[in-house]
């Protein structure tokens, strides 16, 4: 299975147009949304949730998405999917994907060992801890600590995110 895994879009034009071109070229079986898609306060030529939104609900694979802390019901009443807190996805592991704002209570909630997969920080992740696995894509919206835009891609038991120009930033392998 191919994923094409972003967060943090934060309404950015050309990253939500990036999502569709790239999960189409990569044939990607799925495409994981982990919240702040829409909502950044700015609007311009780059900066345009609602329309953000258009280009993003023209994807033609499946989708699961996630809430973030920047979306509103009516940010995410224009997306075709339903978009829960967190959900469940089976990588020959089980992982955790939420958008990683309540981090402290998720933490509480599993104690021990778990997988996850979250975004929030805008700051590309992948550690294999002694708590389980975190994997975040990173930003394409509004990349933090000088990283470039990027996002994941999980296929074949590696995690890699990856840069617009495909320059590998950090992966993990599942075996």
């Amino acid at each position: 299975m191919k994923i094409l895994i972003a967060s943090d879009l934060h309404g950015n034009l050309p990253g939500a147009r990036f999502i569709v071109s790239k999960a189409l070229k990569e044939g990607c079986d799925l495409v994981a949304l982990l919240g702040d898609l829409i909502h950044c306060g700015l609007r311009s030529d780059t900066f345009d949730g609602l329309l953000a939104a258009k280009i993003l609900s023209s994807l033609t694979i499946p989708v699961v998405s996630v809430r973030g802390n920047c979306d509103s019901d009516s940010d995410l009443a224009e997306f075709p999917w339903f978009t829960p807190e967190s959900a469940w996805l089976f990588l020959d592991q089980l992982f955790l994907l939420c958008h990683g704002h309540q981090m402290r209570q998720i933490e509480q909630s599993f104690e021990g060992f778990f997988n996850l997969i979250s975004g929030h920080t805008h700051v590309p992740m992948a550690d294999n801890g002694p708590r389980g696995r975190r994997w975040n894509p990173g930003s394409l919206g509004l990349p933090e600590w000088n990283y470039p835009p990027s996002y994941g891609l999980y296929h074949d038991g590696v995690f890699r995110v990856m840069s617009l120009t495909d320059e590998v930033i950090c992966e993990d392998r599942l075996n």
